[in-house]
């Protein structure tokens, strides 16, 4: 499952998540990544599209090499 919040945080950001997120994961069995999006200087959709793309590539393959290197 992934979800984004297309800027509805209005407070915080990835680094402040970085205390919580690994407690979510751990008691809900399941991989939760924060990310740090950039701030936008408009409310574009595109921008956050390309945004959500990118992080969702760099995930997928950080989770291919893990699992490459536990084989």
């Amino acid at each position: 499952m992934s979800t984004s919040t297309a800027g509805a945080w209005v407070l915080g950001n990835a680094r402040l998540d970085d205390g919580i997120t690994p407690q979510i994961a751990k008691e809900c069995q399941v991989l939760a990544v924060a990310v740090d999006f950039h701030n936008a200087s408009d409310d574009r959709v595109d921008k956050f599209v390309d945004d959500r793309e990118a992080a969702l590539e760099w995930m997928c393959g950080a989770l291919r090499r893990s699992a490459s290197r536990e084989l």
